[in-house]
């Protein structure tokens, strides 16, 4: 069952996931456990967050829900992006993507080597991709992610201290409300009863009793002992699976990688191989003879397959055999009489 929802929430190959090493399968569940972890702590977050936003028990529970599928989407969505290196897929590029602009540009490389002769200490490579873009908004969307888990979880391992920081928020509120009521009154001359002020006072207080003052509990959070701890558990929960995921997809020893581009390669090779006799079935049902034709041009994209040039055999050419191959017959003049 591990391995059934590793490899539909990795989307992993499944063939290949089978000839995967026991430190490769270990790894990938230190990965799914991972992804629990921040799955639970997930669901208790966006509940408190659903809680301080709208004050009600059952307003948080379809809020929590909704923003941990929001969040393990995402979550899910960073791990997935780390792939294999599948060979085929340079290959591809080498083969069927290549461009006139690269052999201009190699061109125009070799045009100006007498600069770059000078500059020879400075190595351009212009076949590397910017640095650190993806590693900066990977970084950025998570660190994001966590610090959505990650205050909410120290307010709630300290919450006899947070409630009563938000008691005290809500007895200000309500005495700067009753403060406003009555500067108000002094200043429009206009003097309610006791008994209007009173049920405006308990509209208010009942209206305050159902509030929490999030941004403040959040920046009081950041004053708990247990703020380093659970940012550091988060964090790692975050990290430890791209980690571990980066090691498995590069590194040359596990066998989940070869296997992903054998598999690859069995799948492409039998497709040419299928295109190969369906063209053949068709020119013989058309009447051609399939052994007389050419039909290499059907595999000249197979990214396995190396074309070699063909190379033309020498022949001997004599003085004679020479001449009569480069002169032209003159043609036959046409006389015109008048």
């Amino acid at each position: 069952m591990i391995d059934s929802f590793a490899i539909s929430l990795l989307g992993l190959e499944p063939q290949c996931y089978q000839q995967a090493s026991a430190t490769e399968k270990g790894s990938i569940k230190l990965v799914l456990y991972a992804f629990v972890g921040i799955c639970i702590l997930s669901l208790t977050s966006t509940f408190l967050i659903g809680l301080f936003v709208s004050g009600r028990y059952y307003y948080a529970i379809p809020i929590s829900l909704l923003g941990t599928y929001i969040l393990i989407s995402i979550f899910r969505f960073s791990l997935i992006l780390i792939k294999p290196e599948i060979k085929f897929i340079s290959r591809l590029n080498e083969v069927v993507l290549k461009t006139t602009w690269k052999e201009k540009w190699t061109k125009f490389k070799a045009s100006i080597s007498g600069i770059r002769t000078r500059l020879k200490n400075i190595r351009w490579n212009t076949n590397v991709a910017i640095p650190g873009f993806t590693i900066f908004f990977r970084l950025l969307y998570l660190g994001l992610l966590a610090f959505v888990i990650i205050f909410p979880m120290t307010v709630l391992s300290n919450w006899s201290d947070a409630i009563s920081y938000n008691e005290q928020l809500r007895e200000k509120a309500l005495s700067t409300y009753e403060n406003a009521e009555l500067s108000f009154q002094k200043q429009t001359q206009q003097f309610y009863s006791s008994s209007d002020l009173t049920e405006r006072m308990s509209w208010y207080e009942e209206k305050v009793s159902h509030e929490y003052f999030t941004m403040k509990l959040f920046v009081r959070a950041l004053s708990y002992s247990s703020f380093g701890l659970i940012s550091l558990v988060v964090f790692g929960l975050f990290i430890i699976p791209h980690f571990l995921l980066f090691r498995l997809m590069r590194k040359s020893d596990y066998q989940y990688v070869p296997s992903v581009n054998a598999y690859f390669e069995s799948i492409i090779t039998s497709d040419f191989n299928s295109l190969q006799q369906d063209a053949k079935h068709i020119l013989q049902s058309k009447g051609f003879q399939v052994d007389a034709l050419n039909l290499n041009f059907l595999t000249k994209n197979h990214p396995y397959l190396i074309h070699e040039q063909e190379v033309k055999p020498l022949e001997n050419v004599t003085w004679k055999s020479w001449q009569e191959k480069i002169t032209v017959p003159n043609e036959p003049k046409i006389e015109v009489t008048p």
